[in-house]
Parts: structure tokens; C-alpha cells; sequence
């Protein structure tokens, strides 16, 4: 319709694509000639629109953003060896989440660490039966839908220690993009484990998170382990994942730039 109505008005329009828009591939091309500039929220998504065929000259990367916390924040070590350790997966019961691998490598890991995973949809019953399989039911908490100000709350309020999103490849373009989910608990300073598809090793590279393999609930574990003994690392790496959300996905940088790209098609 943008582009129907730039034709028709002679305003020139711009084009943001995600993971979804370049695999559905609808009119991606057409779009993409007519735009003044095709913007990929990530360099795989990029990677992918040039595989269909759009022009290199159109297109660029910039970031999708997200608000930074309003007081600054350091990723003060709250917790202590021998208490109780919380790691938290925000995502939906979807396949494509990985839910079951972070379930799975939760038997690997110390009585201290806990799992709470937040979030719902049509694979919870499943997880909810493996955590019972497992014998895990003392230290799983499914919270089901969590508010946005709920969830940054647990970041704010240092309730949780680490965030995990297990996400698997699950082919033909179906994977993560670069996910908001992890960069908000980034920007709280929180340390972050993810698997190396889609568009989250942008997000993670040069050691702002940890990076593990995919369908790996033994390399899950042994990431998650190494943050729990060692705090120092930990704080570590949640302080270089917040000076990287900073840099480079705030909200308010990510505007500005838009603001240029649009007033240089004018």
C-alpha cells in the first residue's frame, strides 16, 4: 500500500524488512526498486534479500532499538555462591524457542540454579510434561504471559541472574532474527546465553554474551554453569552486552538515523 501510494502521490517511501518479509518474499524485488532505501534489520536479513535478488545499492543494515533503562544501571552481583541462582527464558512455547533443550540441560546444572520461563503458547503443556518427566517441578517456575513492565521489572529489581534463549534453526529462513527479548535484559547489564542462528551471533559477537550451539542442551548447561561459579565473568559479560546495546541498538540512536535516511530522500 506504501508503495501504491508513493507512485501514485510522488512521496518517496522507505522499506524496513525483517526475517518474515524477506522469506515470504512478496513483491520483494518491486518493493525494493521503488523504495528509496531498503533497510534489513540485521546483517542476515540482509544476507537474505540480496539472496532474492535485491539490489545491493538499495539496501543497509540498521538495527531495530530498544529503550534504554532510565537510570543507569551496573550489573551489580546480587546473588552468592550457594544461593539460589535464576535463570529466566522469555520467550512463547513455540518450536522454533527451543524451550526443551533448556529444560533438558537444566538436570546437568547445580541444585542452586533455577529455571523460570515466561511467556505462553501451544508447546507449554509439553514443557510443563517434560519438566514433570524430568523431576524438575522443584526448580521450574512457568509464569505464563508476563506484562512488558513485569518483565523489565525482574531485570530492574535484579531478581533474575542470567537470561537464556535457547532458539534452534529450523530451516528455509526460519530462525531468530536478532531479538528484543535479549536485548533488553543486555541493557540492564543481566548476562545473556543464546545459540548461534538467525541474527543473535550480531547481537552476542565479542564476548557480549555467550554463544553455544543449537539442539546442545549439554553446551547449554555448561555455559550456564560457568556463569553461575565464576561472577566475575559474569559481570563481565553482562557489562560488555550493555555497553553493546548502548552502541549500537538504542532506540533513540536507531530514530536518528532514520531521521537522516528520510530527510536525505526528500
Amino acid at each position: 500500500m506504501a508503495m501504491v501510494a508513493s507512485t501514485v502521490s510522488g512521496v518517496p517511501w522507505s522499506l524496513t524488512a525483517h526475517r518474515w518479509d524477506i522469506v515470504e518474499n512478496n513483491l520483494l524485488q518491486r518493493k525494493a526498486d521503488h523504495a528509496c532505501f531498503f533497510r534489513c534489520i540485521s546483517e542476515k536479513t540482509r544476507e537474505l534479500a540480496l539472496e532474492r535478488g535485491v539490489s545491493v545499492g538499495k539496501t543497509l543494515v540498521l538495527h531495530l532499538g530498544v529503550r534504554l533503562p532510565e537510570v543507569a544501571l551496573s550489573s551489580t552481583d546480587n546473588s552468592s555462591q550457594g544461593e539460589k541462582f535464576v535463570v529466566l527464558c522469555p520467550a512463547a512455547f513455540v518450536k522454533r524457542k527451543g524451550h526443551r533443550y533448556l529444560v533438558e540441560a537444566l538436570k546437568f546444572l547445580p541444585d542452586q540454579v533455577e529455571l523460570w520461563l515466561a511467556g505462553e503458547g501451544e508447546l507449554r503443556g509439553e514443557i510443563e510434561k517434560q519438566v514433570k518427566q524430568l523431576g524438575l517441578k522443584s526448580r521450574v517456575r512457568i509464569m505464563g504471559f508476563l506484562s512488558h513492565e513485569k518483565l523489565l521489572a525482574l531485570y530492574r529489581e535484579r531478581r533474575v541472574d542470567l537470561v537464556a534463549l535457547p532458539s534452534m534453526n529450523l530451516g528455509d529462513g526460519l530462525n531468530e532474527g536478532i531479538p528484543v527479548s535479549l536485548m533488553e535484559a543486555m541493557s540492564y547489564g543481566l548476562p545473556v546465553v543464546s545459540t548461534s542462528t538467525g541474527g543473535i551471533p550480531e547481537l552476542l559477537r565479542d564476548g557480549a554474551g555467550v554463544l553455544v550451539s543449537d539442539k546442545d542442551p549439554m553446551a547449554l548447561a555448561e555455559a550456564i554453569a560457568t556463569l553461575y561459579r565464576e561472577r566475575a565473568y559474569a559481570k563481565a559479560v553482562g557489562e560488555k552486552g550493555k555497553r553493546r546495546v548502548e552502541k549500537e541498538f538504542s532506540a533513540e540512536a536507531v530514530v536518528e538515523e532514520l531521521i537522516k535516511l528520510w530527510q536525505g530522500c526528500v
